[in-house]
């Protein structure tokens, strides 16, 4: 397995004292092998970092802060969005719940209190407090 810009790895017999954490446990584990060079040995990535110049480092800013903005306005309309389809929602269902009281169902005003409590629960939760205001009376 071959890498580039990577540093040369120590033989494990060249110095074991710094290598002793290098070594893995591989006596439970057969399938693993002890590890030849540290982690941070590869130092592409600093590499390339260090090769970009400051005009480079100022273009790919703007060009993030471009996507950061743009990003931010695509989640600000669809927010709106959202808002005009809830209040949609909210104005329709309202509109409903008005029409059915104004023509579709019988309104019965109840005055007795104990023709209420004489109903089952089930009667009980089904009754609709209402203001006479609101509901033409048959």
């Amino acid at each position: 397995m071959e890498t580039k810009n990577c540093i040369e790895p120590r033989s494990i017999d060249d110095n074991a004292t710094s290598t002793k954490h290098l070594l893995v446990n591989t006596r439970r584990r057969g399938w693993r092998t002890p590890r030849t060079r540290r982690a941070k040995a590869c130092l592409w990535k600093a590499k390339i970092q260090r090769k970009r110049t400051w005009s480079d480092k100022e273009t790919e800013r703007e060009r993030l802060q471009t996507l950061r903005e743009l990003e931010r306005s695509l989640k600000e309309q669809l927010g709106e969005q959202r808002a005009a389809e809830r209040e949609r929602r909210a104005r329709v269902q309202a509109e409903r719940e008005a029409n059915a009281l104004r023509t579709g169902s019988h309104v019965q005003v109840v005055r007795s209190v104990s023709k209420i409590k004489r109903m089952s629960k089930k009667q009980q939760k089904l009754l609709r407090k209402v203001s006479l205001d609101a509901v033409p009376i048959r």
